[in-house]
């Protein structure tokens, strides 16, 4: 199912169902009068919901961690999206102890995937229920229909159908980095403060880093600059000019000679090598390959640890690096950067901050209507210095 689609629902369906809805809870609660309060000796079931953003879910693994320390014997449950569940296998045992995996593929699947993991949910009797989801009606259903004792939801005036439905409402304040905002819904369930960004590390096996190594090797790469276009049907508006990619992978491979390795999942390989590959002049196609969906994530994982430098438009690759605290260009529009991006010496962003950004989650759909003259106003030349500065601080070391 595609995210219009999916997001269509949610707007049109979904607020006549929260009045309701919330008639019902406030019924309910007024005849059982459930207790809210919270100690940590009666914590014996957690959820956390975020259907979608990989990044997202990266950027919570400091606020995972305390909950962990907090409530050591509780047992952790998971909800997204089947597009997630790679990642999160990555937190499994160790920090997550089940997974509830939600099918969007169709509405069909949505339907009844949605219904099985509700009645998972009520039978695990859950204690705290963190819906990380903003503005989505249909998280807040599915948070709702646990049955949890204790429901965490972020409110905005946006989200005003929350009121009635979460137990403890957190506010979202849009300006505050988003590590501040997940660890302050934490604090008021019960955990003490802790380090916002000791974000939760990822361990890859030797085979892995074997196999990358291999590939490398194999393709007679030494120096490589690792580039991300895409970005996923959340905010199309995030990805910058296609002719402008081509045109900056020709100067990269010009003016510093790296090879130039082009990501992405599955389903984006052949739009890479249509829109970009296949746009390239011959010359200059022994220096590019396209690695879209050839490797898993523990492999992608290695082969940004092993890059000389990434350039990525906002997404969750960019999360991925930024964990891994290598040198990246990132490119910014419609989202803040100061919001899910965290500046570091050896990480550029470049924004433009023009008067209607950021617009996601503040607008329904984009002021420019898909005219995104935030990344459009970004240049290639500007790019290009800021790759070679910080390439420079590579070379001089």
């Amino acid at each position: 199912m595609k995210y219009k689609t999916k997001l269509l629902l949610d707007r049109t369906i979904g607020p006549p169902a929260m009045i309701l809805l919330n008639a019902i809870v406030y019924s309910v609660g007024k005849v059982i009068r459930r207790d809210h309060s919270i100690k940590a000796s009666d914590i014996k079931s957690i959820a956390i919901q975020k259907i979608v953003g990989m990044g997202s879910i990266i950027e919570f693994s400091s606020s995972l961690k305390a909950i962990k320390r907090c409530y050591p014997d509780a047992s952790i449950i998971f909800i997204s999206s089947l597009s997630n569940k790679d990642l999160l296998n990555l937190y499994y045992k160790y920090y997550i102890d089940n997974l509830v995996m939600i099918d969007d593929s169709s509405f069909l699947r949505l339907f009844f995937s949605t219904f099985s993991a509700i009645l998972r949910l009520i039978s695990k009797k859950i204690d705290l229920f963190f819906n990380l989801e903003v503005y989505s009606t249909f998280s807040t259903f599915i948070s709702v229909f646990s049955l949890a004792r204790n429901r965490f939801g972020f409110y905005l005036r946006s989200s005003a159908f929350r009121k009635g439905l979460d137990t403890h409402h957190i506010f979202y304040n849009q300006h505050k980095n988003i590590r501040e905002i997940y660890g302050n819904m934490v604090n008021a369930a019960g955990c003490d403060d802790f380090d916002r960004n000791d974000l939760i590390k990822f361990s890859i096996p030797e085979e892995t880093a074997s196999k990358i190594n291999e590939f490398l090797i194999g393709n007679n790469i030494k120096e490589y600059i690792l580039i991300n276009i895409n970005a996923s049907d959340l905010s199309p508006e995030r990805r910058w000019v296609e002719t402008n990619w081509i045109e900056l992978i020709k100067l990269l491979i010009d003016k510093i000679g790296y090879m130039i390795l082009l990501s992405g999942i599955t389903s984006e390989r052949d739009y890479l090598q249509t829109e970009i590959v296949d746009n390239i002049e011959k010359k200059y196609l022994k220096h590019v390959i396209n690695i879209a969906g050839q490797f898993n994530i523990k492999e992608f994982i290695s082969i940004i640890r092993s890059c000389a430098l990434f350039i990525t438009v906002d997404s969750g690759p960019y999360h991925l690096g930024m964990l891994e605290n290598i040198k990246m260009v990132s490119l910014w529009g419609p989202e803040n950067p100061f919001l899910y991006g965290m500046p570091k010496d050896n990480q550029i962003f470049i924004y433009k901050n023009i008067y209607c950004s950021p617009c996601v989650k503040q607008t329904y759909s984009p002021p420019c209507k898909g005219n995104n003259i935030c990344m459009k106003n970004i240049s290639v030349d500007e790019i290009l210095e800021k790759t070679q500065l910080l390439l420079s601080d590579l070379n001089d070391s």
